[in-house]
Parts: C-alpha cells; structure tokens; sequence
C-alpha cells in the first residue's frame, strides 16, 4: 500500500483531530494493522524497557527484574531467570553468542553495571562494573547508556553518562581500552554502532552530536551531525539515518553527505528512526514532549512514501527483526506490553533501493 504525500498529510491532520475531539480515539486509528502477537511482561521493567531480539530472530528477550525468553512466533515463555537487579537495556553478539545488559540502579554500591550472558547456557559469564563521582550522576536513571559488540563478538563498547568510552574483551571481560578522543565533557553517550570493519564506530554524545571514530587509533575521523538522534546503520555500513523533531535524514558514513530528506509533513516529531536490515525500509516514530504520543510509520527509503502507517503510540522502544520482516514495538503503559507486527508483505514489495537514484 502507497499513501501520496496530500492525502497522508490530510490523514494525519484527521487523525490529530480524532484524538483531540476524543482522547480514546488513538485506539482505533489504522486498526486494520493488529499485532501479530503481544506479549504482556509480569515482572517490573522500569520506563526503559530492557527488549531485544535474539540473533536468530526466533525469541525475543526482555529484562527487568528477570531475564526471560519468550518464542517470539507464539509467545510462549520459553524459561526465566530471575536477576538481582532491574535492566535497562539489552543488546545481543553478532554471532549469536551472547548478550549484554545495564543494569538501572544498581543496589550495591556499583553505579555502572553491565553483564554479559552466555545465550547458550543461559549463565551470566562476566560482570563489568565500576563508580563515578557524585557530580556525575545527577538526574539519571542508568549510568551505562550505550552498548554495541564487535562483528566479531571478542569486544563490547560501552559509553556512560560522563562520556566514559570504553571496550571490554568479552573473553575474560577485563577493560581491553579507555577512548579519550571524544573528551570529558560529561555528556553522556546515548549510542554506538560499530562498523562492519570493526575498526570504527558512529558514537552519539549529548543531543545531536554523532562522531565517526577510529578505534585503533582513538581519534575522531569527522563529525557527521550536529542535529540528529538516534543512528541507525546500513547493513553494509555505508549510510545511516538519524532523525529530529524537524527532520529525518538518509546520510553517507564516510562523508555525512545527504543522500535524502525526508518530508516534514509526517517526520514531524519523529523521535525514533531504524534502518531494517536489507535497507528498503525506515520504521519512524516518535513522542511529543506533552504526552508521548505520536504516530508509527514505514517508510520507503528509495522514495520516501508511507507505506503503512499504525497510528498514535506510546512506544519505548522500536526494533526490526533480524529478518526484517516483522518489527517490535515496547510500549509502558500499565501492562509492559511487547506487540510483533508482520510486515513481510511489504518486505516483499518494495523493490532493492538504488542509492544512486536518490541523491537530489
């Protein structure tokens, strides 16, 4: 399905008038869309919303008081542990190996605290920890924000809310590294990409500032954006996007060149931006500072049209399968819901994107 730019623009107007003449009408906009699945999360998560999916894309993974796996096709809960602190986030190895998870609040004295799983035996195998200076702390609910491992799984980034920098070995989990080329300007580091070459990694410090690093050599290779949030990286490593209140963005890695601009009329707002893995599809979302709600699309990369839009949502949390053919969406409410939605169809439909043809 393709929604022209006039009537989507008409559509969403409506849709904004529907939800203030009635605050319940969000429910029914774009209802033909149902989940696929929902799965409801018994144990306390925190507003963060610790979920991911598994490698494989055949479990999904949530945190919060316990670490459980669930059949990410049924629902069924396949075996929970339960965890002596409330996670926050949760990322998983490229090879299919592990996974890692900060932790919020930690009680004992720890104000950082990651821990790497074994996805295999279910076994926390390394606890990485350590404390900041009181100044540092003031006004956050996780003190480890950003994680991401290696292609190759032997390392895993982590940034904190001090513009700490640092790679572990995920072998015997001791600090491999300590980067000091993005400074100590006590931002915090709310994400990080490693590249495919493993060498570099898109970092994003404060609001908007998005570094390309070099690694190895801890330096800064170019400063790609000054104004978007949440990077999302091609497969292959060569674009990324990033989105703001005002503006969604295709871009070059190696240059920060524009490659598309994606109208303002429905990334008005737009919070949350994620690359699916074959790279056709952008699935944009996003809060309002008032209520947090705002609508759900897809996007077409190569033309920039909606695909499908699921209307007013209150998500957390917004991720592609590894397939690319379903997505997640994590929404806090009062029942920590966890809802898949099928979009194979339109996986299937949109044709492979030709970057050349985009640029303006």
């Amino acid at each position: 399905m393709s929604i022209s730019h006039t009537n989507h623009s008409i559509c969403v107007r409506l849709a904004f008038l529907a939800v203030l003449m009635n605050p319940f009408g969000w429910s029914v906009v774009s209802a033909q869309y149902e989940p696929s699945l929902t799965i409801t999360v018994p144990e306390a998560m925190g507003k963060s919303l610790a979920v991911a999916f598994s490698p494989d894309g055949k479990q999904i993974i949530t945190g919060g008081s316990c670490l459980t796996f669930w059949d990410s096709f049924t629902g069924e809960k396949i075996r929970s542990i339960p965890d002596d602190a409330i996670s926050g986030s949760i990322v998983c190895s490229p090879d299919r190996k592990m996974v890692a998870i900060a932790y919020l609040w930690p009680d004992y004295g720890i104000d950082f605290l990651v821990k790497i799983w074994n996805l295999e035996t279910r076994q926390c195998v390394h606890t990485l920890q350590y404390s900041l200076p009181q100044r540092e702390k003031q006004g956050f609910q996780s003190y480890a924000i950003a994680m991401a491992f290696s292609p190759d799984g032997k390392e895993l980034l982590t940034g904190d809310v001090a513009t700490r920098f640092l790679s572990w070995s995920t072998e015997n989990g001791e600090i491999l590294r300590e980067y000091h080329a993005l400074g100590s300007m006590r931002d915090p580091i709310h994400r990080i990409l490693f590249l495919p070459d493993g060498n570099r990694a898109i970092v994003q410090r404060g609001i908007g500032e998005i570094y390309l690093v070099d690694l190895r050599n801890d330096s800064i290779i170019s400063i790609i954006s000054q104004a978007l949030l949440g990077p999302s990286l091609s497969a292959d490593g060569t674009l990324w996007v990033g989105a703001n209140s005002l503006r969604l963005e295709l871009r070059r890695v190696e240059t920060g060149e524009l490659v598309f601009s994606y109208p303002l009329e429905y990334t008005m707002g737009a919070r949350f931006a994620e690359l699916s893995p074959d790279g056709k599809l952008i699935l944009v979302a996003g809060r309002n500072h008032s209520d947090d709600r705002y609508p759900r699309f897809i996007l077409d990369v190569e033309t920039g049209k909606v695909l499908r839009e699921y209307g007013i949502c209150w998500d957390v949390v917004l991720k592609f399968a590894p397939d690319g053919k379903r997505f997640m969406a994590a929404t806090y409410d009062d029942k920590q819901r966890v809802r898949i939605y099928d979009i194979s169809d339109l996986q299937a439909a949109v044709q492979e994107p030709g970057v050349e043809n985009q640029e303006k």
